[in-house]
């Protein structure tokens, strides 16, 4: 019968033309940021999260990043390939991204200029990227030079193989003389 009850005042509350941020006014305010995704500027709550009347508790539609690809069509195959980023594989886009609103573009937690949003997860490269012998677009910050933020048919998450990304930036007849 609880739940029914649950059902009945959550369906007259939306009927009733509330909204969900007539309960959620914080979380509103926290999504007024540059870049939004687009059901939270939709107001469209629902697109992701089931409705809980009075349960007080949020339930997705679908679990990781089944959610995204539910919108986002066609992203699954683009990004499924021979290695793939840990979180990407693991289907957990919301270790990098936010899902409802951010300062950045794609809707990235920390800005990818000076690779914050790397050392979210790999803080122990920070002291190195210091250190005199650092490759230069390390040092600088530019991970994705070298290493796509999802996906790549390269070994060790590279955009190129081996010797083949070294040569677009380094001359080779310097190199190996």
């Amino acid at each position: 019968v609880g739940f029914f009850i649950m059902v009945a005042c959550s369906s007259d509350v939306l009927a009733a033309g509330k909204t969900c941020y007539d309960c959620h006014k914080k979380a509103k305010a926290g999504f007024a940021k540059p870049f939004v995704h687009q059901p939270v500027s939709k107001e469209d709550c629902e697109s992701c999260h089931k409705r809980h009347g009075f349960s007080n508790k949020l339930v997705l539609k679908a679990k990781g990043a089944e959610l995204c690809y539910s919108c986002h069509k066609g992203l699954k195959e683009k990004i499924e390939k021979k290695t793939m980023h840990d979180p990407v594989r693991k289907g957990e886009c919301t270790a990098c991204h936010d899902p409802h609103a951010s300062d950045r573009k794609e809707l990235l937690k920390e800005t990818p200029d000076k690779s914050l949003v790397c050392f979210t997860c790999h803080p122990a490269l920070k002291p190195v990227m210091k250190a005199a012998a650092a490759h230069q677009p390390f040092a600088k910050g530019e991970c994705s030079s070298c290493h796509p933020a999802h996906s790549t048919d390269e070994a060790r998450l590279l955009t190129k193989p081996g010797s083949d990304l070294c040569f677009s930036c380094h001359d080779k007849d310097k190199i190996i003389g």
